[in-house]
């Protein structure tokens, strides 16, 4: 949802990626957070989108990278140093709502979109 807000918000000067640090490959967007977006407006080909997980690839494309919780910040330096100073961690961390309802996944954006608000 952080890449969807991010496209979505803050086009003019950023384009997001999304990939986690416990993310299989190819999984789809849960029906909650695809529901969630489309309450607050948020465009983009949210059916299609799929998970992937952190890799060196991604880290070296990026600009600035934003961990959701801080635990995610300590993996991604433990894992991949030499990308540290691109490091950005929200001022408070992200709670996942994977495997919540539907409540879980509005709170969850309204968390990032107040993030993303603070941090950009």
């Amino acid at each position: 949802m952080a890449a969807a807000v991010t496209n979505a918000q803050y086009s003019d000067t950023y384009i997001a990626k999304s990939c986690g640090t416990m993310a299989a490959q190819g999984s789809p967007m849960s029906a909650h957070a695809q529901s969630s977006l489309a309450e607050r407006e948020i465009g983009g080909d949210h059916a299609h989108h799929t998970s992937q997980p952190v890799t060196e690839e991604l880290l070296s494309w990026a600009h600035v990278v934003v961990p959701l919780t801080e635990s995610h910040n300590s993996q991604l330096l433990f894992a991949f140093p030499d990308h540290a100073d691109k490091l950005r961690p929200f001022a408070s961390d992200i709670s996942d709502p994977f495997g919540g309802n539907l409540q879980d996944y509005r709170r969850c954006l309204e968390d990032i979109c107040s993030g993303l608000e603070w941090l950009l």
